[in-house]
């Protein structure tokens, strides 16, 4: 399988379970999946709609500089350039 349908089977997954998972464990369980797909090399997740997206987004930007655990109107700055804002879902390019 080509990880093009990577994000496509992550929100396949996280459909068929997401009503079994208390809210207070919705993140964690969210970064649990984002995890074992990029284990894999799954690198698509910002792709998916919902909690999965998040947890892809917040992971992926993690590694450049941003705050782990963001929140809505939290900005950082890449390199010397480049600032990205969290809209409560994703780390978002904030135009110059």
């Amino acid at each position: 399988m080509g990880w093009s349908s990577g994000a496509k089977l992550a929100e396949r997954i996280w459909a068929a379970v997401e009503q079994h998972i208390p809210a207070d464990k919705v993140d964690e369980v969210a970064a649990a999946i984002v995890d074992a797909f990029v284990g894999y090399d799954c690198d698509t997740l910002q792709e998916v709609n919902g909690p999965v997206g998040t947890a892809a987004s917040r992971r992926d930007h993690a590694r450049w500089g941003a705050p782990p655990n963001p929140r809505a109107g939290d900005t950082y700055t890449y390199g010397s350039a480049v600032t990205y804002q969290f809209d409560g879902r994703r780390w978002r390019l904030v135009e110059e």
